[in-house]
């Protein structure tokens, strides 16, 4: 967290800020992703596909303690 004081109104505010990298993936980098998860986006024409069942709960029972 980064935080700078400045004027405003005739007086003195904090301004907060997360500094950042500005460092870039490479070409390499991006197309291995989009390879891995494009198939979670939606282009507009196909839908995504569905998430695994839920797992059954433990205890199915509704015995009070």
């Amino acid at each position: 967290m980064a935080c700078d004081l400045d004027t405003y109104k005739g007086r003195q505010v904090e301004r907060w800020s997360l500094p950042r990298s500005r460092n870039r993936l490479q070409q390499q980098a991006v197309r291995a992703l989009g390879d891995r998860f494009n198939h979670l986006l939606r282009n507009g024409d196909a839908s995504a596909s569905p998430g695994p069942a839920p797992s059954p709960a433990p205890n199915n029972s509704d015995t009070p303690f």
